[in-house]
């Protein structure tokens, strides 16, 4: 059985290459299920959906390399883009119709 830690581990690093993916532009296969986080976050990453992404930094010497990587996590994440498409342009009446009785 593989500790919570190293799973946590493979999930960040899976989360990582998402974001690497999705920041470059000519990306053919976005890797989402790679681990359940980037499956959980598939909607949020490359979809229709508004995502924040919060990285937190300590400034202890000691922790600067982490801190380096964290940021260019973030550099790489603040460069995806989303293309918004509108799923359904039904007025609220029309859905309200098409519901079965």
């Amino acid at each position: 059985m593989t500790p919570p830690r190293a799973r946590a581990q493979v999930s960040l690093l899976a989360l990582s290459s998402v974001v690497s993916v999705l920041a470059s532009k000519g990306a053919s296969r976005v890797p989402y299920r790679d681990a359940k986080l980037t499956r959980i976050l598939q909607d949020s990453l490359g979809g229709n959906c508004k995502c924040a992404i919060v990285v937190t930094v300590r400034c202890e010497r000691e922790n600067l390399d982490e801190a380096i990587n964290t940021l260019r996590f973030a550099q790489r994440a603040a460069a995806i883009t989303v293309q918004v498409r509108v799923l359904a342009s039904r007025t609220p009446s029309a859905c309200w119709h098409a519901l079965p009785v």
